[in-house]
């Protein structure tokens, strides 16, 4: 037997090459069953893999059979040698701390054209114990926990299998996670098979006769907590290994995200339809949006399609591959008069670029005639089938089409000084392409050709405007180098999402209107245009966007649960009730009878707190809070169905109880008081209304907390919200939303 150790961690092989244990020494549980060969590697082709991930089997015909030969221990690092008639391989093992880090090298020994089929690491006899919480990371899109084994994984650089290279299995006794560090972001399938995980190198993998082929490190940790230290662990690797362009403070900030699309208006039409691009502004005040996405904005979308069909169900191209601004609505000169108008209403605005799709019809293939042979063919020199019913072609990233996309984007920001681009359906499958004209070096290196991509389409773009949003359909690990968001388009609640504790900067949007699936899975941006959460989580907003996300803290109510966010010695608690969606959905007469229980939250806090505030979305009103604080352990008792809880190591500024009171005229008398215990103080504050970008003294109009003030709105003033900011040097930032209803002047 053979034996690694450290103080955390044993891992032990016997004498036929076998990992047979590897414990966890806190927990004292060893997480294999039964003995297993830590890898295999299949040869001989027959068929192609194609776009959906293959049992070996089906493509290769041959599993090699090896002998093991020997095994080495130097300076704590234990190499295996097997051999076999066309392989030699070594794998090595090294122990660190928690980490098990696995390397394996292939020396070719037969001389043939043939390819191999690495499968490495394969840990197989996983001992996740399903009666003891047995759970898994998931890492679709964003990521989700969900029972043990439930997911099968697949194709790393397809969003909806896996969009990250790491994973987790643990049980109430013991995590199991790993990180595979390829710089290079090959294919690969990442298969769950109970009761194992394996890691298939998919691309096309040829060695010359003796020569040497490495694979990139796995590293296993083995551990007792919380997988949020697997998440941690891959980030902090990321990050050591790549530098991520900067993230605007905008971006960061923002929280509210909507999409409109730009039709045209028709009689007896109004909100949501144009008759210019002047009129965007319009479009949005009716929605407390910080960010507005516009599609339907290009040439074709004017026109009556050449075929009936349509992606949308609606007779209009939504892309076009061209992306000429519309001339029905005043072209680009009028969208840009447009987007000037929403960047004084402190508004940002994105257009929607299709990254994969373009009509048959498109101006793309008369301005370039050569993009015809872009597209992507399939293992049978046939065009994929996705939206071909709809008469799209599919644009294969690793060609001209990279360098297309760029300089449309570039052209797009020049010419409407918009705030970004989001590149639809992007990461939204790992896809082969054959096409023999595209010279592809592997029909597999889609993740080389995608982060080329984005590369040169995050350069163009930067060089117009530094201070830009860039993002994609779906999320993927490598795509937060040099673009800042992505959408989460599936609603999974247990958890945070793995990918906003791996990649905290990177903002991932849901893009479902359901804040509470958002906050359980602490996805920072959304549609929701529930106004108590916009307003109450103003005053926290920095933590909530830019926190460390911790384990969650405990309650004592069944079903409930407490995420926790931590930053610069503040930690914000947000509780959910299981119930809590049934509660944001009904009316205010339901609210009103809605069950309150009370609840006990806990959590380990490393400061006794100065001072703690429950912000009570359900009643929209900011308390003090009571709490206990002892050995280490910071506790509190609440009843609201969702909260935040507002903990702060030294005492800040005042937080702000605001109410408005609508009087004729459009005015509007707005009383501030302070649950604080200085709340007696007279303090200064500033008033900005956010959304008046054309009227004169609203963004300095000063107040005294306690007190009272009225404001009247100037008569021309559109219905729709309209956010009163509250800013001072003792005053913790507030906010209120004033909705002005459509008048009876309008409705004549």
């Amino acid at each position: 037997m053979y034996e690694l150790r450290s103080k955390y961690v044993s891992i032990s092989v016997n004498h036929f090459g076998e990992i047979c244990s590897i414990k966890n020494l806190e927990s004292k549980k060893d997480l294999i069953s039964s003995p297993f060969v830590p890898f295999d590697l299949w040869c001989e082709s027959y068929a192609k893999l194609g776009q959906y991930p293959k049992e070996p089997e089906e493509f290769f015909k041959k599993r090699l059979i090896f002998d093991f030969c020997s095994c080495n221990i130097v300076d704590n690092v234990m190499t295996l040698e097997y051999s076999c008639a066309e392989v030699n391989v070594r794998i090595g093992i090294k122990l660190d701390k928690h980490e098990i880090g696995l390397t394996m090298q292939m020396l070719k020994n037969a001389v043939s054209d043939q390819d191999f089929l690495p499968i490495f690491p394969k840990i197989d006899n996983i001992n996740i114990n399903e009666n003891k919480n047995g759970k898994m990371l998931v890492m679709e899109e964003a990521g989700c926990v969900a029972n043990c084994w439930k997911a099968r994984g697949g194709f790393y650089g397809d969003s909806r299998q896996h969009s990250a290279q790491f994973g987790c299995l643990f049980d109430d006794e013991s995590c199991f996670g790993f990180l595979i560090k390829d710089t290079e972001f090959r294919g690969k399938d990442i298969c769950y098979r109970k009761p194992s995980f394996e890691v298939r190198w998919i691309t096309e993998n040829q060695i010359e006769n003796g020569q040497i082929m490495t694979l990139p490190e796995t590293s296993l940790l083995v551990y007792t907590g919380s997988w949020i230290k697997t998440a941690e662990a891959y980030g902090d690797w990321f990050r050591d290994n790549f530098t991520s362009d900067p993230v605007p403070d905008w971006v960061m900030d923002d929280t509210v995200r909507g999409s409109q699309w730009t039709m045209k208006r028709l009689p007896g039409e109004s909100i949501g339809t144009y008759s210019s691009f002047d009129e965007l502004e319009e479009g949005c005040i009716y929605y407390p949006y910080d960010l507005v996405e516009y599609c339907f904005y290009c040439q074709r979308s004017a026109e009556t399609p050449a075929r009936e069909q349509s992606v949308n169900g609606i007779y209009r191209r939504h892309t076009d591959g061209w992306n000429e601004i519309r001339s029905d609505l005043g072209g680009a000169e009028a969208m840009r008069r447009g987007i000037d108008k929403l960047h004084k209403m402190d508004k940002h605005a994105v257009l929607y670029i299709e990254f994969l799709i373009v009509p048959m019809e498109s101006d793309l293939y008369i301005h370039k005639p050569e993009a015809i042979i872009w597209i992507y063919l399939d293992e049978n020199q046939q065009r994929m089938h996705d939206y071909e019913n709809e008469y799209f072609f599919h644009q294969c990233p690793g060609t001209g089409w990279a360098d297309h996309l760029a300089e449309m984007t570039a052209r797009l920001i020049r010419e409407t000084n918009c705030d970004g681009i989001r590149l639809d359906s992007c990461g939204s499958k790992f896809a082969p392409c054959y096409n023999k004209n595209h010279c592809h070096s592997s029909p597999y290196d889609y993740n080389k050709w995608l982060f080329e991509l984005i590369e040169k389409v995050a350069k163009a773009a930067r060089a117009v405007k530094p201070d830009i949003i860039l993002s994609t359909e779906f999320p993927l690990d490598y795509f937060s180098i040099h673009f800042n968001e992505a959408l989460h388009r599936y609603k999974v609640h247990e958890g945070p999402a793995p990918l906003t504790v791996a990649f905290p900067n990177y903002r991932i949007s849901d893009i479902t209107d359901n804040l509470i699936s958002r906050l359980k899975m602490l996805l920072r941006k959304g549609p929701t245009c529930y106004l108590p959460w916009i307003e109450k989580h103003y005053s926290v907003k920095k933590i909530f966007q830019r926190g460390k996300v911790q384990e969650d803290a405990k309650s004592t109510l069944n079903g409930s649960q407490c995420r926790r966010l931590s930053l610069n010695g503040e930690d914000l608690l947000i509780y959910i009730r299981s119930d809590a969606d049934n509660f944001i959905k009904s009316s205010l007469e339901d609210a009103a009878n809605y069950n309150l229980l009370e609840t006990t939250i806990e959590c380990p806090l490393d400061y006794v707190p100065a001072e703690v505030y429950e912000l009570d979305i359900f009643r929209s009103i900011t308390n003090k809070l009571e709490f206990n604080y002892k050995n280490g352990i910071f506790s509190a008792n609440i009843s609201s169905p969702l909260s935040l809880i507002y903990i702060r190591r030294d005492i800040g500024g005042i937080l702000l109880n605001i109410e408005a009171e609508e009087h004729s005229d459009d005015e509007y008398e707005f009383s501030i008081t302070s649950p604080s215990e200085s709340d007696t103080d007279i303090r200064k504050a500033t008033i900005t209304v956010k959304e008046l970008y054309s009227y004169e003294g609203y963004d300095s109009i000063e107040c005294i907390v306690p007190g009272k003030i009225k404001i009247k709105l100037p008569s021309t003033c559109q219905a729709g919200k309209y956010r009163f900011l509250f800013h001072g040097d003792t005053i913790t930032p507030a906010m209120k939303i004033i909705d002005k209803k459509i008048s009876a002047q309008f409705l004549d």
